[in-house]
């Protein structure tokens, strides 16, 4: 018998609790970038690895929901910071183009991605670019969440700044030393730099992620690096060119044999 009561109070018990409302998350819905896209709020796009015919390349950056997917769509901005006094600053429509003016959260969804087209620069080596984007926040979409950077200015002032609500994009003709550099480059090409990389690839019609990879990957090998080195040795001794040093450009002391 006492068995019996006792299954019929934990009965009635679990009756009461199914019956108690679940609380759930009705709070404001927030914007912000995908950390994991970025090194703080900053990514770096090196050209260096696209063939010099490749002008144009686009990126996507994810835009994520904080709070409840909605059944309808919410539209949010994307702000383009310009630093004059920045001497990398990239100009709109000269070095990226945003493809829309503006963007959502589409129903039923918890991101967003912004298509941006970034434009190569014929001075990239020379003078990298870099630009700031930053998301606006609408009554629909806040900023709720962010990561925080600390800041020293030059007075040794501390401040805070939420990084997640902005992404610096950096682009530069920054090109991998070839994990075969340590065995035969120094030998066939002298000492590395960008600039002779590049020289390298487009005389020789090399791809520049297959000169940067291992033998096995890009099906160069020691007499193919030989021959070009000879072979480049030869063309600089006709046309001169200058390297990132300002002096002449020159190959490796067992390309001049």
């Amino acid at each position: 018998m006492k068995r019996i009561i006792y299954m019929l109070i934990l009965f009635m018990i679990f009756l009461g609790a199914c019956e108690e409302k679940i609380d759930v998350y009705e709070g404001s819905s927030g914007i912000y970038f995908d950390p994991t896209e970025a090194v703080l709020d900053t990514i770096v796009v090196p050209w260096g690895l696209k063939n010099s015919d490749i002008k144009t390349q686009n990126m996507n950056l994810r835009v994520c929901l904080l709070g409840d997917v909605a059944d309808y769509d919410r539209k949010f901005t994307i702000q383009v910071i310009a630093d004059e006094q920045d001497t990398l600053s990239a100009v709109e429509g000269e070095d990226f183009r945003l493809l829309q003016n503006e963007y959502a959260i589409l129903a039923g969804k918890a991101d967003a991605l912004v298509e941006i087209e970034l434009l190569r620069a014929d001075d990239l080596i020379k003078r990298p670019r870099r630009f700031t984007l930053r998301l606006e926040e609408t009554p629909e979409l806040g900023f709720l969440y962010s990561r925080m950077q600390t800041l020293i200015d030059t007075a040794q002032v501390t401040s805070l700044r939420a990084i997640d609500y902005q992404r610096v994009i950096h682009m530069d003709e920054r090109f991998q030393v070839p994990v075969w550099w340590s065995l035969y480059g120094e030998n066939f090409f002298g000492k590395f730099s960008t600039k002779k990389a590049i020289f390298i690839c487009d005389q020789m019609g090399y791809d520049r992620e297959d000169f940067v990879a291992s033998f096995v990957e890009s099906g160069l090998n020691e007499g193919k690096l030989r021959f070009a080195a000879r072979y480049l040795h030869e063309y600089l001794q006709e046309h001169p060119e200058l390297d990132e040093d300002g002096e002449p450009m020159t190959m490796g002391p067992d390309a001049q044999k």
